[in-house]
């Protein structure tokens, strides 16, 4: 009769190695977290040069939307979070980044800052948004936004955008693609007000003191 006498080190390295094995596996499937920001849109047409100082933001948004993960909509009862796709920056700052830079390409603005700017700092006027919906939705992109500008004492314009984007795919660089439209469909409207009422409503040489801060910031991107 023959006896087997086990290796117990043996033993050990077996397991160690299935082990390692199966931590291998679990790294090998794991997905990439993807990072994500909107890009400028060009005018349609070159800007006729307006003569403004504007302060951008702040810019709000619905509590759903205060967060790092990118936000869908899956049925009329349920949005999904997006666990690996998220934005590269806070939605806040870089829509207000995005709206200046849009609109210094549709005004010919030389002189454009976002909230909070520096006390040295001169605005004519300051814009406020607060995005209500900002979504995909069935191969479409959402955005309802309330904006207005304001002077040292008041509301000079206050309107309401709503602004669909089709044709968007369901992965998420569409997706991201077709929100960019749609903030240049925002910039296109907030522009078009500003060249139709700018010799009633908008004066340069206001200097409001609105959305002054501390020491100046970076650019929040």
């Amino acid at each position: 009769m023959k006896t087997t006498t086990k290796n117990p080190w043996l033993a050990k390295l077996s397991w160690a190695t299935l082990a390692i094995t199966l931590l291998g596996g679990c790294a090998t499937t794991s997905k990439p977290i993807n990072h994500y920001l909107m890009s400028p849109i060009a005018p349609l047409a070159a800007p006729s040069p307006v003569n403004l100082a504007l302060g951008i933001g702040p810019v709000t948004l619905a509590h759903y939307l205060r967060r790092q993960n990118i936000v869908a909509r899956e049925s009329p009862t349920r949005v999904r979070i997006a666990s690996n796709d998220r934005w590269a920056a806070p939605l806040d700052a870089h829509l207000s980044a995005l709206l200046a830079t849009n609109l210094r390409r549709r005004l010919g603005l030389s002189r454009i800052s976002t909230f909070p700017w520096p006390q040295a700092a001169c605005v004519d006027y300051q814009l406020t948004v607060h995005v209500a919906r900002f979504i995909y939705d069935a191969d479409r992109v959402h955005l309802d936004a309330r904006w207005r500008f304001l002077d040292n004492q008041s509301s000079v314009v206050a309107e309401h955008f709503s602004g669909i984007e089709e044709r968007c795919g369901p992965d998420y660089d569409s997706i991201v693609d077709a929100m960019s439209r749609a903030v240049g469909g925002l910039s296109d409207e907030i522009a078009e007000v500003i060249h139709r009422d700018r010799s009633k409503s908008f004066r340069p040489g206001v200097c409001s003191t609105r959305g002054r801060a501390g020491p100046p910031s970076a650019d929040p991107g």
